[in-house]
């Protein structure tokens, strides 16, 4: 008998050591799960728009190189004339550059090149933005498994006392009431209970869908408190600051046909011919052209359009300005962010500090009024009362805990960095 319970103890010990270490390794870290979430097909939306933009960049820069073409060229007149050829084929040459446009290509490059810096910064962005997100989830879902744990406890107390009660019950030393009261505050608990799973799972989907990455169990980490962190730029800000000066660029695009235009040609042609109207007649020391080399030097100036240009121009300005001023709102409003994150910290310590107080004195009256129930002293309306209040304060305490650390995520997030750099 002894070996028996000894062996079935070993064996409990295995499967408890098993069931420890297999949470373990299938728990998410905080920053397993950002870093999971950056990969995810959102992102890559943004790594493509910069891929495009990159692209979009070189193509207009390659569009400026001297361009080369070549062709072939094969015609049939019938009738010909006297003196010309019944079959003319040609091959050609063609080297083409811009020399001068009114400086629309240095404003067509910059625009290219503002957006794809906007588009570099849309991408660190949305990362943060992710990175905020994931820290909110992260930390709620703390605070809901906290809460469900401080449920079980109460349920396990509470199923305790049905038992005594059960018992008193049957011996006539209390009434039937108290049992009933008892039981409805346990269905009460598992109700509470299921809502907080639900509430649970809810985020593990959102998790999920950021992540691709099933959420089985979280482990514990916290952010790092933020002290004498200099806020810096927003990746948000530079990007529309980019996207201002692009606009101009584009404006300036559109000034430019106003300048002269130079555009140098150098062709070479190959010719031969068919049927040829000369050689018939037989005319002395007279020969067609069998190779050919033509420069062009074309200058262009528009000198008037009735306004088109300067109306289109005056039209992409006001689209500048209304870009402008939304940053310029965009500024203040990261300002104010900064100090509300700051408030938020402040207020969170309050509150932890409140918390703990809070549950430190319902945890000791509740072992005061545990021991006056138990000794019948009071009755299961006063022990109930202050069950009630101690999950209450460690509802609270878990609240608050919780409430800190998405500060410090927020104050971070406003500040221009990303929160996987402040984990531990």
């Amino acid at each position: 008998m002894c070996i028996y319970e000894h062996t079935k103890g070993v064996q409990v010990i295995k499967l408890l050591f098993l069931l420890i270490f297999s949470t373990q390794i299938f728990a998410s870290s905080l920053l397993e799960l950002i870093e999971q979430a950056q990969k995810n097909d959102l992102v890559e939306v943004y790594k493509y728009k910069l891929d495009s933009t990159g692209k979009a960049y070189e193509a207009t820069k390659s569009s400026y190189l001297p361009r080369v073409d070549i062709g072939a060229i094969e015609q049939f007149t019938s009738p010909a004339d006297s003196l010309g050829a019944g079959q003319i084929y040609s091959a050609y040459a063609e080297v083409t550059a811009v020399l001068i446009d009114g400086f629309k290509r240095e404003n067509l490059l910059e625009e290219k090149e503002k957006l794809n810096i906007a588009s570099k910064h849309d991408l660190q962005q949305i990362k943060k933005d992710i990175s905020l997100e994931v820290a909110s989830i992260y930390f709620n879902m703390q605070i809901i498994k906290a809460d469900i744990t401080s449920l079980k406890h109460s349920k396990i107390q509470l199923q305790e006392q049905l038992h005594q009660q059960q018992r008193f019950f049957k011996a006539k030393l209390t009434t039937e009431d108290n049992v009933a009261r008892i039981e409805a505050a346990i269905a009460n608990t598992d109700y509470q209970i299921e809502l907080k799973k639900y509430a649970y799972d809810e985020y593990a989907s959102k998790l999920h869908t950021l992540t691709n990455t099933e959420i089985r169990e979280l482990k514990q980490q916290n952010i790092i408190e933020p002290k004498d962190v200099e806020a810096k730029e927003l990746d948000s800000i530079k990007s529309m600051q980019a996207q201002v000066e692009s606009i101009g660029y584009k404006a300036e695009q559109l000034e430019s046909t106003n300048y002269p235009t130079l555009i140098l040609s150098d062709k070479y042609s190959y010719y031969k011919y068919g049927d040829d109207g000369l050689k018939k007649l037989g005319i002395p020391n007279v020969e067609r052209i069998e190779s050919q080399n033509v420069v062009t030097l074309n200058l262009s100036m528009r000198l008037f359009d009735f306004g088109t240009a300067s109306k289109q121009k005056e039209l992409v300005l006001s689209e500048q300005n209304a870009l402008f001023s939304e940053l310029i709102y965009k500024k203040k409003e990261v300002k104010e962010n900064i100090k509300l994150a700051l408030r938020a910290i402040e207020k969170a310590k309050k509150l932890l500090y409140a918390s703990e107080l809070s549950q430190d004195a319902s945890n000791r009256t509740y072992k005061i009024v545990h021991k006056k129930y138990k000794a019948r002293v009071v009755d299961y309306v006063n022990y109930l009362d202050a069950l009630s209040n101690k999950i209450e304060a460690e509802a609270q305490y878990n609240r608050a805990l919780g409430a800190l650390q998405i500060s410090y995520a927020k104050y971070y997030y406003n500040a221009g960095f990303d929160i996987k750099d402040y984990i531990k």
